[in-house]
């Protein structure tokens, strides 16, 4: 199992995410390793909003690069 922090894509955590459904689906599973994948579970859900929030700041720095660059453009008459 790798770290949460060490997954940088969606694609990449849901498809981890599918794996530890399909653990934890089966009756046998002993506790112990239920609660481990529980809590692998929930850092990749804080990963994923580790991500969303980077992305968001990244799409708000760009608009605002543009919206300064464009404040700059001389007006053409």
């Amino acid at each position: 199992m790798k770290p949460a922090e060490s997954y940088d894509n969606f694609p990449d955590i849901k498809e981890r995410l599918d794996q530890i459904v399909d653990q934890v689906s089966v009756d046998d599973l002993p506790l112990e390793q239920a609660l481990a994948l529980y809590e692998e579970a929930v850092k990749l859900g804080t990963r994923v909003s580790a991500l969303i929030e980077s992305a968001q700041g990244e799409d708000q720095e760009q608009s605002a690069e543009q919206a300064q660059e464009a404040s700059e453009e001389p007006l053409v008459q």
